[in-house]
Parts: structure tokens; sequence; C-alpha cells
């Protein structure tokens, strides 16, 4: 009467002393693949985040960072982010303020729910913002080259008498791209060479 109860018990031994499969190695990210992943979130997420320093004029605030969401466009063959800047703007002040135009801009992954931010790529990109004055002809390449990439943007283009804003054309020049491919036992972490980037923006 007790055989089937010392079949299963047996059975549960048995189950337990079976060695599980040892997991594959997981696939770490290259700096090919992290070159890629940066091109992509330049090319793919057109929003991110700007940051610049208060100037000395400032007050109370002299020389803490500041940041607040910004949009470009990948319209520039060296790589460098189109913007457009809008004098009345904190950001646009504060760079301006700068006598090397300094700022930093990161893009990250959007958020999914139940998947962790800290394991999806985000880079950030240090460099100077150099405000345009473009020829006629540069100025309809920068308008139809960020319009595509944010079509709402057509009511505040620079130069545009009837324009909802007073706006100037700017590019973020790049001098450093650190990237971080997620968490670091399969991402890639670390500063990406600026000719690896605009090689492959350019593909």
């Amino acid at each position: 009467m007790y055989l089937p109860t010392l079949i299963l018990a047996a059975t549960a031994a048995m189950a337990t002393q079976v060695p599980l499969e040892a997991p594959g190695p997981q696939h770490r990210e290259t700096l090919p693949e992290a070159v890629q992943s940066v091109k992509r979130l330049v090319k793919e997420i057109g929003t991110g985040t700007m940051a610049s320093v208060f100037p000395e004029t400032a007050g109370a605030n002299a020389g803490y960072p500041y940041a607040l969401m910004e949009s470009h466009a990948p319209c520039h063959p060296d790589g460098a982010l189109t913007f457009i800047s809008f004098p009345i703007s904190l950001m646009t002040r504060n760079i301006r303020a700068d006598p090397h135009n300094k700022a930093a801009y990161t893009l990250q992954t959007p958020l999914k729910q139940g998947v962790s931010a800290y394991g999806q790529p985000r880079v950030s990109f240090t460099g100077n913002l150099t405000f345009l004055a473009p020829d006629a002809a540069e100025r309809k390449r920068l308008e139809e080259c960020f319009v595509e990439y944010h079509p709402d943007a057509k009511w505040w283009v620079p130069g545009d008498p009837d324009g909802a804003h007073s706006s100037l054309w700017s590019r973020l020049d790049i001098t450093d791209i650190y990237y971080i491919g997620g968490f670091g036992n399969t991402g890639w972490i670390g500063h990406i060479p600026l000719e690896l980037y605009r090689a492959a923006l350019n593909e």
C-alpha cells in the first residue's frame, strides 16, 4: 500500500540530483556593435536631454548645471547634431554666455514596462553648440531634414516670418561620446571613437 508513495519519493530524490544544464555564455556587446547602437539612437530617438551650466551672472545658480528636454536631427554629414535653438530659452542663454558654447546631450532607449532602464542603451554627447547663419540653400536643406524627423517643427523653423517663435539653427559639434550599452556583463561601456561614429553615420 505504500509502494506508490515510495516510488514518488525516489523519483523526486533522483530529480533533485540531476544537474541543471549550465547556462551558455552571454554575448557581450562589441565596440562595432556599440557604434551601430549609437547610430540607431541618433537616427531613431529624436528627443533627448541637453545640459548647460549657469554663467557667473546667474546669481545663486552660477556654476550649477541645468538640463531640459531638447530635440535634434542628424542633418550634418560629419556626425554633428542639428537643433533649433530659441534665443528666449534659458538653455540657449546659458550656452551663449559660455565663451566656448559648451553643452552636453543625452539619448536613451525608450522605457518599456517590465524592462529595466539600466539594461538599455544610452549615450552622452559632449561638445560645443555652434549657432548658424546659413545661406538660403543650406537653410532649406536643414529645414527639410529637420521637419522630416520632427513634422511639428514646421511651425517654428528659423527664418519663417510667420513662425510662432524667434529661432536659430544650431549644431552640436561633438568632442566626446560616452556610451553605456546596458548592464556591464552584456553591454559595451566606454568612450566611442569619433571617427568610428562619423563613419557609421555616413554609411
